[in-house]
Order: structure tokens, then C-alpha cells, then sequence
């Protein structure tokens, strides 16, 4: 048998993963996570699974990144379980900010914003760009 390791600290897997190595006869050392410890393995998962869809989806192939998607579905809802929360209450936060500030669906995309720096919401934003600087390209007039 040849025994490998998942990265230096282990690795987050689906439920039934360690069912079927052992199924398959495979020896595993493996624990189980604390919720705490499970909502920060989650959302260590999350490059993973995103650059996985972006990989499927560059390669065209519809039904694999219809499967990463619901991975990453499946990530949020359990990161939801760990944290506490119920799906009822991130919905209607969702809805709120949906409502509020619109979802993604119309493909509005920004290349530059000129900011009037005489009203709040373009203080709000300058602050915003100045703590984020690293994100953000200032043209200074």
C-alpha cells in the first residue's frame, strides 16, 4: 500500500468520502470537525471549488461545471449549518440586499468612477477605495 498525505494538514471532504475509501479497502486516519474548526475548513474550500468551476467552465464542458456549481452550493449551505444559521435567514438577507442594491443578473461592469466627493455616499466611497487601496486605482486630479 502506498499511503499519501492531503496537503500538510489534511483536507476537508464530502461526507461518504471516508465510507467509500474504506469501502474500497483503503486505511485512512481521519477526524471529525468542531463546528468552529468546520466553518473555517469551508471556507479554506472555497479557492479550491472556484478555481475547479472556472477549469470546467474554461474547458466547456456543461455537465462537469454544472457539478462544481452545486459544489459550491453545497459548500455555502453547509458553512451556513456551521455557522448557525438557517437558509430562511440568508434568503431574506439576501432578498433585502437584492432589493436594495439589485442581484448580478444585468451585467452592470464599472471600469472607472469619477466620485463627487461633496456628497456622503461619495465619502463613504472614498474612504472605501483609500482602506481597500490595493483593489483600486486613484487618479488624482
Amino acid at each position: 500500500m502506498t499511503k499519501f498525505y492531503y496537503n500538510k494538514n489534511g483536507k476537508l471532504v464530502r461526507d461518504k468520502i471516508p465510507a467509500l475509501h474504506r469501502a474500497e479497502g483503503h486505511i485512512l486516519k481521519m477526524r471529525r470537525l468542531g463546528k468552529d474548526e468546520l466553518a473555517d475548513a469551508i471556507l479554506g474550500k472555497f479557492p479550491e471549488e472556484l478555481q475547479e468551476l472556472i477549469d470546467e467552465k474554461s474547458a466547456g464542458d456543461a455537465g462537469r461545471e454544472k457539478k462544481e456549481i452545486a459544489d459550491l452550493l453545497t459548500l455555502i449551505e453547509s458553512y451556513i449549518v456551521a455557522r448557525g444559521f438557517t437558509k430562511e435567514e440568508i434568503r431574506t438577507v439576501q432578498a433585502e440586499k437584492d432589493a436594495e442594491r439589485g442581484a448580478f443578473h444585468d451585467g452592470a461592469w464599472i471600469d472607472w468612477i469619477d466620485l463627487n466627493d461633496n456628497c456622503p455616499d461619495g465619502q463613504r466611497l472614498l474612504k472605501k477605495f483609500h482602506k481597500e487601496s490595493g483593489k483600486y486605482i486613484e487618479e488624482v486630479k
